[in-house]
């Protein structure tokens, strides 16, 4: 299964630019000068190699965003000639393949040892944390701040609810805040993401040692039998997923590992520890 997870990722790529073009599978066979069986077999995501240049050209007549048709030629280089469980993405945090993953994953364990998760961060939070990035410029903020609002309606408001939810935050994390005009709005809004019967989040104490201190990561899984397990995490030039099962199953017994020494967020504020 692992080996098909850049392969799935780039059919859905095909396939959402072809939609966005209004072309069927018929009309792309003629728009693009090829056989209706070479475009299921690169839909499918069941083709053993897709040609780097093949996903270029049908990206660029679609007329893909040229950001999305570098990146997608990478991946399927990578396919050819790297690790197929492996993806490395070095683009802009608007581009990742993360968000589309959480959009369509059936449940999500999140650990956030510095920052509070994405998905349970205000407006103003986010506004706070971005702007302290060098990285993002006066043009490109907005587009982020805006992917982020984006990114909680596709997940928490999707058709059938919200996807189930484990959320560890390290309780230096949330506690950083105080002092700040946003900390009461913040916690007010970890309390209401808490109240959603899918999600549950739990405060790591800020004593002692844990595992994996700094080191925040999310493990997705879906339904669909053909898309693996995932682990993402982000780094200063981008991002990694791995979806390797046995590299999975080691960070869920991490996971199973931080969350018999958290208490729940409602626990954590009835202690007055966010005081």
């Amino acid at each position: 299964m692992a080996a098909r997870f850049v392969q799935s990722h780039l059919a859905k790529l095909l396939i959402h630019y072809r939609e966005l073009r209004g072309l069927s599978k018929t009309e792309a066979m003629w728009f693009l000068g090829t056989s209706k069986d070479i475009i299921e077999s690169y839909e499918s995501g069941e083709r053993q190699y897709m040609e780097p240049h093949v996903v270029e050209g049908w990206l660029r007549d679609y007329g893909a965003p040229e950001e999305v048709i570098i990146q997608a030629k990478e991946q399927a280089r990578w396919v050819r000639f790297g690790d197929p469980a492996r993806m490395q993405e070095n683009t802009p945090p608007w581009f990742s393949r993360f968000v589309q993953l959480e959009a369509t994953a059936t449940s999500i364990d999140i650990f956030e040892d510095v920052y509070i998760t994405g998905l349970g961060q205000t407006a103003a939070y986010a506004k706070g944390a971005l702007s302290a990035s060098p990285l993002l410029t006066a043009e490109t903020l907005p587009k982020t701040l805006a992917l982020r609002a984006q990114r909680q309606t596709l997940v928490l408001n999707r058709d059938g609810g919200a996807p189930l939810m484990r959320i560890i935050q390290a309780e230096h994390s949330i506690t950083r805040l105080r002092g700040m005009p946003l900390y009461e709005q913040q916690l007010d809004w970890l309390s209401e993401l808490n109240e959603l019967e899918e999600v549950n989040i739990f405060v790591l104490p800020a004593d002692g040692f844990y595992p994996l201190m700094g080191q925040p990561f999310s493990i997705l899984s879906f339904d669909d039998a053909k898309e693996p397990d995932v682990i993402y995490q982000e780094h200063l030039f981008g991002s990694q997923y791995e979806a390797d099962p046995s590299r999975v199953d080691q960070m869920r017994a991490v996971f199973s590992a931080l969350l018999a020494l958290t208490i729940t967020l409602e626990e954590w504020r009835e202690s007055d520890a966010d005081r």
